[in-house]
């Protein structure tokens, strides 16, 4: 049952009772029965039909007129309209008991209320409430016998109480909260019994009954300082026990840590053991066996999953998953994933906090699992709305308030908070991107007007320079048309074209009104976003007093599509924010297949700087499971058991190579178990907590650089190429490992001389601050290498857009050619890079697409040439020209010398690996294997995964022991390496230590 803390029932005590908790509610119905005769039960307001008596006779008791049930009677009121609770419903009864039962036992009928999405049902000795399609759930009391008494059931929150004459005789805290997800509609309301037959019937006396509704509270406008004082004032749990987590340094990397210990990095699961849903795919001896074998593999840590708004019953379900697996791991910790969904009850109670399309429309969306379920029509809540924010961290305290009270409490010790498409905090994107728009909301439209003042200073006159329209006012900005936006639609496989007007390519023209707003859109639209992120981080740390570790699925903008619609443009803040110690996300899914690496999709550099954690979530494939699960193989799963253990180890050696930390998602609940992955288990459990004795800060002599703020100004299908597809396709094979950082952070790279050669991915309009600190780059002879169209766009000054800007950033003189064309080049034979063969390819990629778009290695995706908008080429004598197009002529790679820096520019995104491992030697990089095999490194260890089958050759950065990582067998190392025979696909990871080391 979906569970709505903001718009709590409080089922009365009494009529007395409840003037004393609530003041004095509206009451719907009463029904007085000295009122009545004959075949009628009167309800003085007549605010509703009269009863109607079928059977039973009226009759005098201690001065009472009264109705006498004889288990047979009933009392049946049509309604003829909707009965709203949204803020409360009370029940109070005046009765007599004989103290008969019916023949069904939990019997005794004394009220009925049945509607579509809740029934309750008030009896002689329980009282019952169905939520939703869920199933009944009971409370039993004590009702005195044979006397007169006011009975009365209450419920606020996830209290229940019910009272007799005043007195508590039952009060629960883990009872549902029976929030409603709409209107109430109850067409049927029944007294003495609800069945044709007698099996439920009461036997007794009734002189009144009541039904009390309080209507539900709304929230109003909140500010910037409200929110803020209320997040401040927001109680801390008082019952916050157990473990205790923490971010440390340990090995020189980020570290999470549970009691002062260190998580290891690849020992966490994340399944469906013990679910309903994982007894779909197996029955429950074999949760058990499976269970039995992860603990015996040192899996210790178990991610367990609710949803916000979300029952007791659910959160009792959880808790019952958490038992079980602490029978077979009784040393388990917990991951909590929260996250959030849309709720009909929000949408109607909130209009103009909900997503609305470019016509007013509520929801053209197509796939209700991406927002957890519902109907298709579902509106969905708006990433702007601050009335949201406020009632999902009041459903996350009610929630945390039942796990920090539950048996299993005192062993959770992290917390990821998810909202948006997937819980990934993603826009919902789930609609025809041709034809619609996201998000026209009033709090959309609050928020853009907003943020306009904010980054325009409150000057008019900048806005309408910007903008380019002087009738604009701040009053009334509004979100750009679809005509002013165009049409982008995100893709990864071959590029779908945008259309919008006035465009340079495949950039955004600054020089064009329409795009500026356009792109001042899309950076509020991912303020807004992060707002939320950090509001419920916060939360989770303030309730949770600082004692557990918090984490968000975000930072995927490295490997996701549509960058700008889905809101990942604008993450520095994240980063910076102290109250998120980790990021979560899974590897990319292009090219995942066995001789493929897997990918990071995070700036991990610039993470670990901010003294943040990567946690990978490793949905890894594997060849286990039926030949009707072919998505294993499709998204990238081997062949055989064999196989399987190779992709766990690639995991593994990714991960602990990058300084990182994962768990193993089984989505269908039997991917993993099989005896060789389980065996595999133990011993990465095994080597993943011996590299915390290891130093594992980071030897790589390149980094990346990316600029986020970069991405609204180009095309989504150049966006993927420049920050996706070419690591995906192309870093990992040069043969020596990578940085990743962010280009706020890139001061850190400016001044470590040990970064040999650095490649500034996307960095197309920097800002002024920007372009100071890439200036401190060009210094310690180290080799710039620059993509595309770098510093082609100055936002704010004028010109805004001018090819020569690329000139000042590079050196180099680009000019740029009309049209769309094809950028597939071949080298030519110089001195600057004479380990290059002349007529290898450049400018477009040369590996296929095996996995994560429907295909298979076996039939790889039909990949079309790389063409785009405009055609880069190198107009400059003093540049050593290192390729030609193969269409049109021109020169489209280059490079310069300067007194203290090499600049190399590639007019292409797609930089085959032999040319980038060429520029990578050529720049002083230490190059570890030049056969094509992925190799990640750290200081103490080398990781391998074999792109072809044969001897591999490694090269050794220094004079260095080696041993197999995973047994500790000795490696002969022979001059300045050591060879080693490898199957495609097959991983191996090695442990140096410098020759002296005992």
């Amino acid at each position: 049952m979906k569970k709505n803390p903001s718009l709590h029932l409080a089922l009365c005590l009494s009529f007395l009772v409840i003037s004393t908790l609530w003041g004095s509610p509206p009451e719907a119905l009463k029904w007085f029965f000295d009122a009545g005769g004959g075949q009628e039960l009167l309800e003085r307001d007549k605010s509703c039909s009269p009863g109607v008596i079928q059977g039973g006779r009226w009759v005098e008791d201690e001065g009472r007129k009264c109705l006498d049930f004889d288990g047979a009677t009933a009392v049946q009121v049509p309604v003829n309209q909707n009965i709203v609770a949204g803020g409360g419903l009370g029940i109070s009864v005046k009765l007599r008991w004989q103290g008969q039962l019916p023949p069904k036992t939990n019997g005794g009928t004394i009220l009925f209320l049945a509607g579509p999405q809740r029934s309750f049902h008030l009896c002689a000795t329980y009282f019952g409430y169905r939520p939703g399609s869920g199933k009944w759930v009971l409370v039993p009391y004590q009702l005195p016998v044979d006397r007169w008494v006011n009975l009365g059931v209450s419920y606020e929150g996830t209290r229940l109480r019910i009272t007799v004459d005043g007195e508590t005789v039952v009060e629960k805290n883990d009872a549902d909260d029976l929030g409603h997800d709409g209107e109430w509609l109850f067409k049927d309301v029944r007294m003495g019994r609800f069945w044709k037959d007698a099996v439920w019937g009461f036997k007794g006396k009734m002189a009144e009954c009541r039904l009390s509704f309080v209507p539900a509270k709304k929230l109003g406008a909140i500010s910037d300082g409200e929110r803020q004082d209320w997040l401040r004032k927001l109680e801390p749990l008082p019952d916050v026990e157990g473990c205790e987590s923490s971010m440390r340094s340990i090995g020189g990397t980020p570290t999470m840590t549970v009691d002062g210990k260190p998580m290891p990095p690849l020992t966490g699961f994340f399944g469906y053991l013990f679910a309903d849903y994982g007894r779909k795919f197996k029955p429950e001896e074999q949760h058990i066996q499976y269970a039995r074998a992860l603990a015996k593999a040192g899996i210790r840590t178990y991610h367990l999953t609710f949803w916000l708004p979300s029952s007791a019953q659910e959160l009792r379900g959880v808790e019952a998953i958490a038992k079980r697996i602490l029978e077979y791991q009784p040393d388990a910790l917990f991951v909590l994933r929260i996250v959030t969904r849309p709720t009909q009850r929000f949408a109607d109670a909130y209009p103009d906090e909900v997503c609305r399309f470019e016509d007013g429309a509520k929801s053209y969306f197509k796939r209700p699992g991406v927002a957890g379920g519902g109907k298709k029509e579902q509106p969905r809540h708006s990433f702007a709305s601050r009335i949201w924010e406020r009632e999902t961290v009041e459903h996350l305290k009610t929630a945390l308030a039942t796990v920090h009270q539950s048996s299993y409490g005192n062993r959770v010790c992290a917390y990821i908070i998810g909202a948006g498409a997937c819980g990934q905090w993603l826009q919902w994107g789930d609609y025809d991107w041709e034809k619609h728009h996201l998000d026209y909301s009033p709090a959309m439209e609050r928020a853009f007007r907003d943020f306009v003042r904010r980054k325009y200073g409150g000057d008019l006159a900048r806005l309408r320079s910007a903008w380019q329209d002087e009738r604009i006012t701040f009053e009334t900005v509004k979100v750009p048309t679809p005509e002013e936006r165009g049409v982008d639609i995100p893709d990864s496989c071959n590029g779908l074209p945008h259309k919008w007007k006035d465009g340079f390519g495949f950039f955004r023209n600054p020089k064009a009104g329409h795009h500026v707003k356009t792109i001042d859109y899309s950076l509020a639209f991912a303020h807004e976003l992060d707002q939320r992120v950090m509001y419920f981080c916060r939360a989770l740390k303030q309730l949770t007093r600082e004692r557990k570790l918090v984490g968000a699925f975000y930072g995927g903008e490295y490997s996701i599509l549509g960058y700008m619609a889905e809101g990942h443009v604008g993450h520095h803040a994240i980063m910076d924010c102290p109250d998120i110690d980790f990021w979560v996300d899974p590897w990319p899914y292009e090219n995942r297949s066995p001789g493929f690496p897997v990918v990071r999709g995070w700036a991990t550099s610039s993470l670990h700087a901010h003294n943040k954690a990567i946690l990978v979530e490793c949905d890894t494939r594997t060849s286990v499971g039926s030949t009707k699960e072919q998505s294993l193989r499709l998204f990238g799963g081997a062949l055989t058991p064999e196989g399987d253990v190779w992709e766990l180890r690639r995991d593994l050696a990714r991960l602990l190579t990058m300084g990182g930390n994962g768990y193993w998602f089984d989505m269908k609940l039997g991917w993993y178990d099989h005896p060789n992955l389980l065996a595999e288990m133990g011993r990465i459990s095994s080597a993943a907590q011996r590299n915390f004795s290891l130093d594992s800060r980071r030897n790589s002599q390149i980094a990346l650089i990316y600029d986020l703020g970069s991405i609204p100004y180009a095309a989504e299908w150049l966006n993927f190429l420049t920050i996706a597809r070419q690591r995906i396709m192309e870093m990992d094979f040069i043969g020596a490992d990578h940085d990743i950082y962010d280009i706020e952070d890139m001061e850190l790279v400016a001044r470590d001389p040990s970064y040999r050669l650095v490649i500034m991915m996307n960095c197309f309009a920097p800002d002024a601050a920007k372009r100071g600190k890439i200036e401190s780059l060009k210094r310690h002879g180290r080799t710039i290498l620059w993509v595309t169209a770098p510093g082609l766009i100055k936002p704010g000054e004028q010109p805004s857009m001018d090819p020569t800007y690329i000139r000042d950033m590079t050196g180099i003189r680009v000019a740029a050619k009309d049209g769309q064309h094809p950028f597939l080049m071949r080298t030519l034979g110089n001195a600057f890079l004479p380990d290059l063969a002349a007529g290898t390819v450049a400018g477009d990629f040369t590996r296929p697409i095996v996995s994560g778009h429907g295909c298979t290695p076996e039939k790889p995706l039909e990949r079309l040439p790389l063409a785009l908008s405009p055609k880069w080429v190198v107009e400059d004598e003093a540049a050593v020209s290192l390729a030609e197009y193969q269409e049109g002529g021109g020169v489209g790679m280059a490079a310069r010398s300067f007194k203290k820096w090499n600049s190399v520019y590639s007019a292409s995104p797609a930089i085959p690996s032999d040319v980038l491992r060429a520029i990578a030697r050529k720049a002083g990089v230490h190059i570890y294997n030049d056969q094509g095999d992925i190799v990640w490194h750290h200081r103490s260890l080398i990781g391998i995964h074999a792109a072809s089958e044969g001897v591999k050759r490694i090269r050794l950065p220094g004079n260095v022991k080696v041993s197999d990582f995973m047994d500790g067998s000795a490696v002969a190392v022979d001059g300045e390496g050591f060879s080693v025979s490898m199957k495609h696909g097959e991983t191996r990871l090695f442990q140096t230590l410098p020759a002296s080391a005992k």
